[in-house]
């Protein structure tokens, strides 16, 4: 799991860090685009064990959300 958590804390680090539109939207492809890291760890869970697949999502989306709620606010205070 901490994979998942460093992954996410380094994400909030660099969104709160984005100077402007065009470097959110460039963090939001490489986070939760289609090959973006945090859909990737999405895609692996297949691939886990099954008692650790439930805990494994629930962080993933967690993650999922904290960022997404992350470049919400910071496109809101850049425009």
């Amino acid at each position: 799991m901490s994979e998942i958590e460093s992954l996410a804390g380094q994400a909030l680090a660099d969104i709160a860090a984005a100077q402007g539109p065009e470097q959110l939207e460039a963090l939001r492809v490489a986070l939760l685009g289609k090959s973006g890291s945090i859909t990737a760890q999405l895609k692996q869970l297949g691939s886990l064990p099954a008692d650790q697949r439930k805990a494994a999502g629930e962080a993933i989306n967690l993650a999922r959300d904290a960022v997404s709620a992350a470049l919400a606010e910071r496109k809101a205070l850049l425009e």
